[in-house]
């Protein structure tokens, strides 16, 4: 089966370039593009990862000897079941999202060179994807990076509770009498017995605590858990492996796919994104945290955020800081395309706060847990703000923790 695209190579072309692609697949397990010049590599789903139905494919591509565009104007998917049957078309990706990163090294002109494509086609099964960028300086497909995976088989009927904790930190754990504590925060935490944990202001060796805290607080859950713990870290500059302060997801289920954007509206405004199996369901995690001075610029950066979390797979939780109140027009414009489950709860009787508390977070309710409204295998259960003060009335961040119980069906 072959797809026809306008000023594409047709039919004949593509099918004896998937197989070249299978030839090379077989022989000597293509990694890496054959040119030089072309660089095309995959951040998710990694290799032999095992995904979802719906799983989401994307990463970055681009041709170096390019010198006005990327060099790369499209991706054509598609997928060798591991039986030997004959491939399946997966699909176009999308092509020319931001990526910082890539700029960053090869120059401002690729920044738009990253791809991504959400399927839910494949069967579950053992499969080998087969990647072709489409190379606008040849008017030809570049040779395919190819990656293994295995796809889930669908799930039972049974539903599965999953508890999702947000809080901001405050540079990491530094609580309102001053004292830089990771520990206490972790202790809180784990106290809450959650699932997944979002936490926003975690700080990488810079001088906010002086330490790697996304490897702080792997190691402390681990400690005080007795389970496994994975997660990404979003730096907020969208220099993905630099120091410095950003978004970080941790997760007891394993992590399928990962993925990190930076606002394009402000230079120091990320999003962490990770996705996982619960009950046989994908759920995508994304963690944020927007501007904090200018309402506008809040605005903004939601309707961006809006717009890229839609290329993502369902079911959708996205949580953060977002230092707005729930009567402001950043909010009003995330309600538009999703539920904020502290109203959802409330609504139902099974919000939880304490007593002089109606759910704030800070002075008012600005850090929220959100599912999109294409959620249909997330119900919530129950949403509660937590009192982290101690005998004196301390606390270990300026935030309080919010967490919401999922029923993943």
């Amino acid at each position: 089966m072959c797809v026809r695209e306008a000023g594409r190579p047709q039919g004949d072309l593509i099918m004896r370039l998937r197989s070249i692609a299978l030839a090379v697949l077989l022989i000597a397990g293509v990694s890496a593009s054959a040119r030089a010049a072309s660089l095309t590599s995959v951040d998710v789903p990694t290799r032999g990862a095992t995904v979802p139905q719906t799983f989401l494919i994307g990463g970055w591509a681009i041709d170096r000897a390019a010198t006005t565009s990327t060099g790369v104007s499209t991706l054509h998917i598609w997928a060798y079941p591991a039986n030997g049957a004959p491939p399946q078309w997966v699909g176009a990706a999308s092509y020319g999202y931001t990526r910082a990163d890539v700029a960053a090294v090869f120059g401002s002109q690729f920044r738009p060179s990253g791809f991504n494509l959400v399927t839910s086609s494949l069967s579950p099964g053992g499969w080998v994807l087969a990647i072709f960028p489409y190379n606008s300086l040849r008017g030809a497909f570049d040779p395919a990076i190819t990656v293994p995976i295995t796809v889930a088989s669908t799930v039972s009927s049974t539903s599965k509770l999953l508890r999702v904790l947000q809080w901001n930190t405050h540079h990491g754990g530094f609580g309102t009498d001053g004292v830089y504590s990771p520990d206490r925060v972790a202790s809180w935490a784990a106290s809450f017995k959650p699932d997944v944990i979002m936490f926003n202001e975690i700080e990488k060796n810079d001088y906010w605590g002086n330490q790697d805290q996304p490897e702080v607080y792997k190691a402390l859950l681990q400690q005080k858990t007795g389970k496994t713990w994975y997660y990404v870290f979003a730096q907020e500059f969208g220099q993905w492996t630099s120091n410095g302060k950003g978004n970080l997801i941790l997760s007891t289920y394993p992590l399928n796919s990962i993925n990190r954007y930076e606002l394009l509206h402000n230079y120091d405004r990320s999003v962490a994104l990770a996705q996982i199996t619960v009950n046989g369901r994908n759920v995508t995690l994304a963690s944020t945290h927007l501007d904090p001075y200018d309402a506008t610029l809040r605005l903004a950066q939601a309707t961006e955020l809006i717009g890229w979390a839609a290329g993502q797979a369902e079911n959708r939780i996205l949580a953060g800081d977002m230092n707005a109140w729930p009567d402001q027009t950043s909010i009003a414009q995330l309600n538009n395309s999703y539920n904020d489950t502290w109203t959802v709860a409330a609504n139902a009787g099974t919000a939880v706060a304490f007593a002089g508390n109606s759910g704030e977070t800070m002075k008012g309710r600005i850090d929220y847990i959100f599912t999109s409204r294409g959620a249909s295998n997330l119900v919530v259960k129950s949403s509660q703000v937590y009192d982290t003060r101690d005998a004196n009335g301390v606390t270990p961040s300026d935030h309080r923790p919010v967490l919401t119980v999922f029923e993943v069906r």
